[in-house]
């Protein structure tokens, strides 16, 4: 989308960018919006957002690049929303899922579940000049010790999600870069406030001051992470 516009924050336009295609050759359109959006409304499909989606009451392609959104009651962070990634797009009419026929930079070549994707670079992509990669192999190794090793043993050359007591073995070694980025995971203990005990202001103190929120941060997460203000929306 280029643009998302409302007068009232209950009734959105959405822009689409023309010149989108998908990797099929089809050219994206409100149409394809239009039908995606609505999928997550059917309790056939089991969508996991169907309750944020129940807010959107109606969908109307107004042109080919232009789709407008109605809201049940007002909502500023429907952009925001949409953002999720369970809102992303597919054609008009799709019921075959397996080939990954989206509009992204790379078009999916090989996908065994649980082992191993290929992808290839979309040629049709609509940003200019990239993706800069002709493809990559997306290799899944869920043991951190594995995955780790693998890194460092030259047989793959980038890996996610590096557990924090393997963070010195890695910056230790020369030709290995880390990169850091502060995530929306949050580690807390919940305590309902409209129920014994957590009713009684002294418990939640004494809870507060019962854990040692910096002495985890230091031991248990190697520094790698910041201590909440009592909710856990992260710094990003």
């Amino acid at each position: 989308a280029e643009s998302f516009d409302s007068k009232d924050a209950k009734t959105w336009t959405v822009k689409l960018r023309k010149g989108v295609t998908f990797h099929d050759g089809k050219d994206l359109t409100a149409d394809d919006v239009v039908f995606s959006l609505k999928r997550h409304l059917d309790p056939a499909i089991g969508s996991k957002v169907a309750k944020i989606a129940a807010q959107m009451t109606g969908f109307k392609a107004v042109d080919k690049s232009t789709v407008e959104i109605t809201l049940a009651d007002p909502n500023a962070d429907l952009p925001t929303i949409l953002s999720l990634h369970h809102f992303m797009i597919v054609a008009d009419g799709t019921t075959d899922f397996s080939k990954g026929n989206g509009t992204g930079a790379f078009v999916l070549q090989t996908f065994e579940p649980g082992v191993r994707s290929v992808v290839t670079k979309n040629k049709n992509y609509w940003k200019s000049g990239k993706p800069y990669l002709d493809s990559f192999e997306f290799i899944a190794i869920s043991d951190d010790s594995a995955r780790v090793n693998a890194l460092l043993s030259g047989d793959i050359n980038f890996a996610a999600s590096i557990n924090p007591r393997a963070m010195k073995l890695i910056g230790g070694q020369q030709g290995f870069e880390l990169s850091k980025t502060t995530s929306g995971n949050y580690t807390d203990l919940n305590i309902r406030l409209d129920m014994d005990p957590g009713s009684k202001a002294d418990f939640v103190a004494g809870m507060k001051n019962l854990v040692n929120r910096e002495q985890i941060v230091k031991s248990a997460l190697r520094g790698l992470g910041e201590i909440g203000n009592d909710q856990p929306v992260s710094p990003a």
